[in-house]
């Protein structure tokens, strides 16, 4: 005859295997969880340090562009005044001239010896106003070179920026222990 045998234990045994089985697995879930938690941190502050590193060179181009700008006004604000000056001492000099041939004729008494002066004074006057063209020509030479400069510089800033950005990629590695 067979022998019957008692399966009683197999159904609470499968029942205790089952949920030792899904208690592992949450634990499992639950720890691989926080590793991500803990990692996704870690990468976020190094993203922020990058991120405002980054922002820190920025604004530091930015403050020698600025730089550059500057002086560059300045020198030629000081040209500008310069040549202003030139220009309005010139004026009244031929001014002063006019006024004193008017005078002589109106007077009647223009000697020929003082006519020479005011001829060869005011031939002074037409070489300082060539000299005031000539001035102004130059100026607007170094303006020119000037400008040339700055979008030289401009371009410089600009490649260099470009350069750093490409030497410099953000990347995020995470790691993690091996098990």
């Amino acid at each position: 005859m067979s022998e019957k045998r008692d399966f009683g234990w197999v159904t609470p045994a499968l029942i205790v295997a089952v949920l030792c089985g899904a208690a592992g697995a949450y634990l499992q879930s639950s720890h691989d969880q926080a590793r991500i938690d803990r990692d996704r941190t870690s990468a976020a502050g190094e993203l922020k340090k990058v991120a405002d590193a980054a922002a820190e060179k920025q604004k530091y181009l930015e403050a020698i562009i600025q730089d550059q700008k500057d002086r560059h006004a300045r020198s030629h604000q000081q040209q500008s005044d310069h040549l202003s000056s030139f220009a309005r001492n010139a004026a009244g000099l031929r001014h002063e001239l006019e006024a004193q041939l008017s005078g002589a004729r109106a007077d009647g008494q223009a000697c020929s010896s003082r006519i020479a002066g005011i001829a060869d004074t005011l031939g002074g006057v037409f070489d300082a106003v060539g000299e005031v063209a000539d001035v102004a020509q130059e100026l607007d030479r170094q303006n020119g070179r000037l400008k040339t400069e700055n979008r030289k510089l401009a371009d410089q800033v600009t490649g260099l920026v470009a350069n750093y950005k490409e030497n410099h990629l953000e990347r995020v590695t995470v790691t993690a222990p091996r098990r």
